[in-house]
């Protein structure tokens, strides 16, 4: 398992964010908005003693080395004008340095930019205003490129001029980023990359001032990310203090995968727009696009009796096998790492069904890093009461699930079985013939979902298990709200229910012991 168990909930309260941030709950926020820094440009002598870092990958939060100051107020330097390894050369017509200080008492931050010419001069100083401090920079200086030089102060990106024009001018701010304790890096074309080390994983910005992209997070197990390198074709290498490990992230569809001692694992998309050809793409380091349709996974196993059965004697060696069930078999897919199952069209969601009631419609078995982006999933032709559940995993180790509509009559939408890391972003569980969701040891976490029309009997139930439900919304359940034994707890924040719901949370006999209701 690669999150420990102690930061899941704080994880998962934070992860919050990014749904809000990304779809569902909340708008994404704007590209730019007009100047609102204060400057000034003065001609002066540099007099001060100061030594600059030099311009590259900030490798935490804290990188920047504090040095004195003329005025006694505390002052670092965050960043000069400079390349490093692997970025393209630019040479600005000044040396420009930010050096940031503290107010007397701590508790403030701003920035003074300094330009500094040929001669060692300096040609103009823009100052920023005061921010609040915090563990991180409020202020951080970071490169110089063709639009001038770029900083961030406060969670926003700016830009200020070095042309004979707009010295020392913002030329744009963008505020869509809201990261700090930044690092970047910048690709041929003089986008920037940036990563937060609180968040986002990743923004860039082009010399416009425009925003590209913006993932706030591509694994529920990576957090604190802390260096960013720009490699080609789309793809984006991020290391992370959270495990020490480093994600190769696609930009085009915001997938992430493993990448192991710098040696990139060769990851595949896959178009495809038949069912045959979705499961034959199922494999490690692999996206596979669904083009509009249904995939019907009954109607691949009755074209594919060759494949093993799951358990059978000799052990499990196949990554797709069926297994019996009372009335058909289910597809199990099993030991597959960075799996990603997404729609071409998040207006027009394929659809992934199964036929025979006593079937799970997808089945994970001892997987890890797996992603479900924009489906519609459940059984087919009718409803009615079912056995089987929509999602299924079992000692499985990261999943998350995005946009997905997850339907009866499966008997529940999600079974977790010693699984964690599994999470559910902006769904919609409805219609399911006994309850929401089953989870037996493991941790879950949902987010800004809803969950209607459900039935008959308790619709969430946990054995030594964890869930937090972050932003959802609870109602027409008909049936007892949650079950949890001694060794379980369940956290709600934010949280919007019907009167039968939430007074069903209310009597229950665990409410304010194990239930947490915020």
């Amino acid at each position: 398992m690669l999150m420990k168990k102690t930061t899941i909930k704080a994880l998962l309260l934070s992860l919050a964010l990014t749904a809000v941030m990304l779809s569902g709950c909340g708008g994404k926020d704007a590209a730019t908005a007009s100047e609102a820094e204060t400057q000034e440009t003065v001609q002066e002598n540099a007099g001060e003693d100061e030594t600059a870092a030099s311009g590259g990958h900030q490798t935490s939060p804290e990188a920047a080395a504090a040095v004195s100051d003329p005025d006694n107020a505390d002052t670092k330097d965050s960043a000069s004008s400079g390349t490093q390894e692997g970025r393209p050369e630019y040479h600005s017509r000044y040396r420009c340095e930010m050096t940031i200080k503290n107010s007397a008492d701590g508790l403030r931050q701003s920035g003074v930019l300094r330009a500094y010419d040929e001669d060692g001069n300096v040609a103009w100083t823009y100052t920023t205003k005061e921010y609040e401090a915090a563990e991180t920079d409020a202020v951080q200086g970071l490169t110089d490129t063709p639009a001038g030089y770029i900083f961030v102060a406060d969670g926003t990106v700016y830009c200020v001029g070095e042309g004979e024009d707009k010295e020392g001018q913002i030329i744009w701010q963008n505020d869509a980023y809201g990261g700090a304790g930044t690092s970047f890096d910048l690709d041929d074309d003089y986008n920037l990359y940036l990563s937060g080390y609180y968040s986002p994983d990743l923004f860039i910005v082009n010399q416009k001032g425009e925003t590209v992209a913006r993932y706030e997070s591509f694994a529920m197990d990576y957090f604190w990310p802390y260096e960013v390198r720009y490699q080609g074709n789309d793809q984006v290498l991020i290391r992370y203090d959270s495990n020490g490990n480093t994600l190769l992230a696609n930009i085009g569809d915001g997938s992430a995968y493993v990448a192991l001692e710098d040696t990139v694992v060769e990851a595949k998309t896959v178009q495809v727009d038949n069912v045959d050809d979705m499961m034959a793409a199922i494999d490690n380091y692999t996206t596979i696009v669904l083009a509009p349709g249904v995939y019907n996974i009954s109607e691949y196993l009755a074209a594919h009796p060759e494949l093993p059965y799951a358990n059978s004697d000799g052990g499990q060696s196949s990554a797709l096998s069926q297994e019996e069930v009372f009335d058909g078999v289910q597809i199990d897919i099993t030991g597959i790492n960075h799996l990603t199952i997404r729609s071409a069209d998040t207006e027009d969601r394929a659809q992934i069904i199964c036929e025979p009631r006593y079937a799970d419609v997808l089945s994970f078995v001892s997987c890890s890093s797996i992603h479900l982006d924009s489906l519609v999933i459940g059984h087919s032709p009718e409803e009615g009461s079912c056995e089987g559940d929509v999602l299924a995993f079992e000692v499985c180790d990261g999943a998350e699930v995005y946009n997905c509509d997850l339907y009866g009559c499966g008997a529940y939408a999600l079974e977790a079985v010693s699984s964690s890391g599994i999470g559910l972003y902006t769904c919609t569980v409805h219609s399911c013939s006994y309850g929401c969701a089953v989870i037996h040891t493991s941790d879950v976490g949902f987010v800004c979902t809803t969950f209607s029309d459900c039935r008959e009997y308790t619709m969430f139930e946990l054995l030594c298990s964890s869930a937090v439900f972050t932003s959802c919304t609870f109602r027409d359940l008909d049936g007892d709200m949650i079950y949890l034994d001694t060794a379980s707890t369940a956290e709600f924040y934010g949280c919007i229910f019907d009167v039968a719901s939430m007074d069903s949370v209310r009597n229950n006999e665990a409410f304010s012991e194990r239930i947490t209701l915020r």
